[in-house]
């Protein structure tokens, strides 16, 4: 049975400043932490009790990025599917908090997926503060060549396609929405930006993007506002973080 990944489920960076970070995504986007240890922080989005981390690291970056596949139970088959493909897997077991199993791959610029089909639940009534998105929405990776990682993610893993820029970059979906990934054009691997969204009961008594950078200044986001882009029922600014990572979209 051909692996079908059906949701974006989680976005693991490095970080050197890793206090700066924490206080950025805890206190100005306001992701609730659910689990801290040591140089790892672990935060929930949503109903999603890891949707994002940050691991303590002499270099910034990327590190992992999580996919839901389609299916019940142990993950035998997908481990099945993508060794007959060709495709080196490696089958993990508590490779983060409220994730008891999943199976490891590198997709073609050598970033690390993980697939899993069991995930812990975020809990009711997390304190609300910043902007408290409701989950992660995208991620854009580099990759040496677009058309290649397209391949890759559409015949492996089920992704489709949804848009072209150019020959430089490429989105693709795996639900019903437009896109939960995508490629720029540069030698990866490594991560370009991510986004969050806002739901409508968030933006719902509040304007354009006026209210999402006075609130990431008043929490200590640094940097400077560009346009807004409102893509209703998401609206999409960009801040700054510390540790040198990339901007992210919310």
């Amino acid at each position: 049975m051909p692996v079908k990944a059906i949701k974006l489920g989680f976005l693991g960076l490095n970080a050197v400043r890793i206090d700066e970070m924490r206080h950025h995504f805890g206190q100005v986007i306001g992701l609730d932490t659910s689990e801290q240890a040591g140089g790892e922080t672990y935060f929930a989005c949503g109903n999603e009790n890891v949707a994002f981390s940050l691991h303590r690291s002499d270099e910034p970056g990327y590190k992992y990025l999580g996919f839901q596949v389609a299916g019940e139970g142990r993950l035998d088959d997908v481990l099945a599917a993508l060794r007959e493909s060709g495709i080196p897997a490696a089958q993990k077991s508590d490779v983060l908090p409220g994730v008891p199993s999943a199976v490891e791959i590198n997709d073609v610029d050598g970033h690390r997926i993980l697939l899993y089909r069991e995930s812990a639940r975020a809990p009711l009534n997390a304190p609300a503060r910043g902007i408290a998105p409701e989950k992660l929405g995208h991620v854009a990776l580099f990759s040496g060549d677009p058309g290649k990682s397209l391949d890759f993610f559409c015949q492996n893993l089920g992704f489709r396609w949804s848009d072209w820029l150019a020959d430089i970059l490429v989105f693709l979906r795996c639900n019903a929405d437009h896109h939960a990934l995508n490629f720029c054009a540069r030698r990866g691997p490594g991560c370009s930006t991510w986004r969050f969204s806002c739901g409508t009961g968030a933006i719902s008594a509040r304007p354009a993007t006026s209210w999402l950078w006075p609130m990431c200044r008043l929490n200590g986001a640094r940097g400077a506002m560009p346009p807004g882009i409102i893509c209703s029922p998401i609206i999409a600014t960009r801040t700054t973080t510390s540790s040198n990572c990339s901007p992210i979209w919310i």
